[in-house]
């Protein structure tokens, strides 16, 4: 749908330190590559410009080596930073391949900074955990001379999509289904003032804001969710609900969180887009207490969880309710683009 714009890529650098057995290196990648058929995956489109995968039965990859010694040490950092910009907007070519690009960037004997971008049609962001832990394991042997010490996958990304469909045929259509229909039933639009107006086509010019919470509050924060008996992550979704309701003055508040969507053991080891949207609708009338809301969100979450196994982007019923609500309560003047949107996703 965006074939040069690379939004969808996955990056992510290794630092390597110490003396580096490139050929080992190289290997173990394309190691990784051959267990995973995901990373063999290429997307086109068939006679009837539907998107059709090919899985190639074998595939192997050149590590490329970039060469930057010859710059100052005090200006190496800015080069290396300017590189991993450089592959991460680099766009794939879908129906080509590969969907993964490496690179290395040799700094010295001893240091080395290894680039790994996949695309998000084939993997998502659990699976660059997947990809270093059998990295490391796999380099490892290589570099003393032992076969891959990693077993034969139990299945793979195809077979699991195979199982899903069939899965949701038979069950999910006429059960689960029924929940995001009622969970998404009148969705409301968060109305937040901004100080620039939202572009009518998305530019993607966003950004990170990383920071780190102090060790105090951390702990408090730990103590919090045990005596809550809650993780964590959910306190801190319980905490930003409470802002988008501050700044916006909503009591129905709508809130995307992704998962990994690995709860089978089979799948947990593979690369692969598996990753799922779950919706977290919260409801603060009544002026409940910030223990009460958690206790809300804790329930909110509880549901969904439940529901998790039906993929975001599969049903239609779901597909045509946040359509049709964007077109009703937006300001968008693309009304006709719209409807194309809907007619596809009745189709």
């Amino acid at each position: 749908m965006s074939p040069e714009n690379p939004f969808h890529n996955i990056c992510f650098t290794l630092r390597l330190i110490g003396q580096l057995n490139f050929k080992a290196l190289e290997r173990a990648i394309n190691e990784i590559v051959n267990r995973h058929e995901a990373l063999r995956t290429t997307i086109t489109n068939n006679e009837e410009g539907q998107p059709l995968q090919t899985i190639a039965p074998a595939m192997s990859l050149s590590l490329s080596s970039i060469d930057i010694s010859e710059f100052p040490e005090s200006k190496r950092e800015v080069e290396v930073l300017r590189l991993i910009s450089e592959q991460a907007r680099r766009p794939f070519d879908l129906g080509r391949g590969p969907l993964l690009q490496t690179s290395l960037l040799r700094e010295d004997d001893y240091n080395h900074t290894l680039l790994i971008t996949m695309h998000n049609i084939v993997s998502d962001e659990y699976s660059v955990v997947v990809f270093i832990r059998e990295l490391k394991e796999i380099y490892e042997a290589f570099s003393s001379g032992r076969p891959s010490p990693l077993p034969k996958l139990p299945t793979q990304y195809s077979e699991f999509i195979l199982l899903q469909n069939k899965w949701l045929q038979d069950h999910a259509m006429d059960t689960k289904l029924n929940y995001w229909k009622q969970q998404l039933d009148n969705l409301p639009v968060l109305e937040i003032h901004t100080d620039h107006p939202r572009p009518k086509i998305n530019t993607f010019h966003g950004a990170t804001k990383t920071f780190e919470l102090d060790t105090d509050l951390y702990e408090y924060l730990k103590n919090l969710s045990r005596q809550e008996e809650v993780p964590v992550s959910m306190l801190l979704m319980a905490a930003f609900i409470v802002l988008l309701h501050r700044y916006s003055g909503q009591l129905d508040i709508v809130v995307g969180s992704n998962t990994n969507n690995r709860s089978q053991p089979e799948i947990e080891g593979l690369i692969g887009c598996f990753e799922n949207m779950l919706v977290i609708r919260t409801d603060l009338s009544g002026a409940p207490s910030f223990r009460e809301l958690l206790g809300r969100v804790s329930k909110v979450f509880s549901g969904v969880y439940e529901h998790q196994d039906i993929p975001f982007a599969k049903s239609s019923i779901t597909t045509s309710l946040i359509l049709f609500q964007f077109l009703r309560k937006s300001h968008t003047s693309d009304e006709e683009g719209c409807f194309d949107l809907l007619r596809q996703s009745q189709r």
